[in-house]
């Protein structure tokens, strides 16, 4: 066999290498180059949702590595759906969680909130066209029958409406982080950026 068709026989297998490479790890791919380079599907700094300054201020309080996906949920409410969100409660210190568990013992402790690291937030949503707006109360099946929650999950959130044994609708955390044990933890050893969020990369 010729030197040059073993080259390129060589520089073959390599593309065929890298594109199984890139399928299998596609999605971790994908969210590393949205990250680096500010790529999104729905966001755009001009959406009504992101000039409401609470819910700006709501978002940009919330930990890094939650914020993009939060960005990409509310565009994506705003640009295909006819409903709004309205912020009630993100990022939260011990001390706020401890009164709310002073005040109900079904939340959650001080430090055993994702909301204590910015990776949870609680949302109501208003429908833009006929006004309805569905708060924590309202049953599971009102909040599905808006195709929120659904979306929500396929974007990599935690919704509070399956909660076993405690009906939190208006719950979204981000999915695959570290148990709050484990937040607490780094937390405790002082494992923060600058801005006193946890570090989950090593």
């Amino acid at each position: 066999m010729e030197r040059s068709t073993k080259i390129w026989i060589g520089v073959g297998i390599g593309v065929v290498a890298l594109g199984i490479t890139a399928y299998i790890f596609r999605k971790k791919i994908f969210s590393a180059a949205r990250k680096t380079f500010g790529g999104y599907k729905w966001f755009e700094e001009g959406l009504e949702w992101y000039r409401n300054q609470t819910l700006k201020d709501g978002v940009e309080s919330l930990h890094p590595d939650y914020r993009d996906d939060v960005k990409e949920f509310f565009s994506w409410m705003e640009k295909e759906t006819d409903w709004h969100p309205v912020w009630s409660s993100g990022y939260r210190t011990f001390e706020k969680q401890a009164q709310l568990y002073a005040q109900n013992s079904k939340n959650a402790p001080a430090g055993k909130s994702d909301h204590n690291y910015g990776f949870a937030m609680d949302i109501n949503i208003r429908n833009k066209k006929t006004g309805v707006q569905l708060f924590k109360a309202d049953s599971k099946a009102k909040w599905e029958a808006s195709g929120i929650p659904q979306k929500a999950k396929e974007l990599g959130f935690e919704w509070g409406g399956d909660f076993a044994n405690y009906h939190d609708p208006v719950h979204f955390a981000k999915a695959g982080v570290p148990s709050t044990t484990k937040l607490l933890s780094l937390h405790n050893e002082g494992k923060v950026d600058s801005q006193g969020y946890v570090k989950l990369a090593a």
